[in-house]
Formats: structure tokens, C-alpha cells, sequence
């Protein structure tokens, strides 16, 4: 009897293959995978019916005009060296950069540059050309590291 107790709760916790495959046949019991299928198709309802509600959002990369550094034949320049300030053609990048996103109409919410001379200096050649009102935000952990 203390060896059939152990057996009877087994059988009770999970049922034999034959009658879960025939409780799958009858629709009374759901697959995991079907289970997760259904949770799926209504978390998507949901994000879809909310999604009309909420802001669409455009992030912009960004990578600064061209460096003195770059001029330099052989010279890597990154993440640490934040002193390069921009060549001429590097203004006229950013020049131009500020231009394209004035003619595009883009809304512009936030602007962030490295501290980085270079990428300040893109930053706020590109935001005056884009009549962009907003203070450029230094974020030193927007730099690039090789």
C-alpha cells in the first residue's frame, strides 16, 4: 500500500500519454506551445491597440565631420582622444548636415554629443544651420571605443 500511494499521486500529477494525447484530440487540453502562441497573439492585440496613443519616435546617429586628425595619414583617432577639433571640411559637414535635416523637417526633441570637441562642435554647426532651439546635451559615454 505505501508503494501504490507514490504511484497513484505520480499518476494523478501528470496524466498517462494516452489520455493527455486524447484530452490534446478533444480541445480540453492546451499544448504549451499553443498556450504560448495564444499569450503571444494577445500581447500583440494589446501592443497594436495602444500603439495608436503613443509618439512615434526617429533616433538619429550621428558622426561628427571630419577631424584634423583624420587628415593625418596613418593616425587612428577614438573614444579617448577628445581634443581633434574639426578640419574646415568637417564644418562644411556639419554645415550641410544642419541643412538637410532643416529641408527634411524633422522635429528634433533632444540633441546629445560626446564631449568629444569634434562632436560638440558638429552638433552645434548642424543645430544652428537646422534652427534646432534645443541646448546640445554632453554625454561623455557617447564615445566610440575600438
Amino acid at each position: 500500500l505505501a508503494a501504490a500511494i507514490p504511484l497513484a499521486s505520480a499518476l494523478l500529477a501528470s496524466p498517462p500519454w494516452w489520455l493527455t494525447r486524447a484530452l490534446l484530440a478533444s480541445g480540453r487540453l492546451v499544448s504549451p506551445q499553443r498556450r504560448l502562441a495564444a499569450w503571444d497573439a494577445l500581447q500583440r492585440r494589446a501592443d497594436q491597440s495602444a500603439r495608436g496613443s503613443r509618439r512615434r519616435v526617429r533616433v538619429l546617429l550621428i558622426r561628427h565631420g571630419e577631424s584634423e586628425a583624420n587628415l593625418q595619414a596613418g593616425q587612428i583617432v577614438g573614444g579617448r582622444d577628445v581634443a581633434t577639433p574639426l578640419s574646415a571640411t568637417g564644418e562644411e559637414q556639419a554645415r550641410l548636415l544642419g541643412e538637410r535635416l532643416l529641408r527634411d523637417g524633422l522635429r528634433v526633441d533632444a540633441v546629445y554629443a560626446s564631449h568629444a570637441v569634434r562632436a560638440r562642435k558638429t552638433a552645434d554647426i548642424a543645430c544652428a544651420a537646422a534652427a534646432i532651439r534645443q541646448r546640445v546635451r554632453i554625454e561623455p559615454r557617447l564615445v566610440e571605443f575600438s
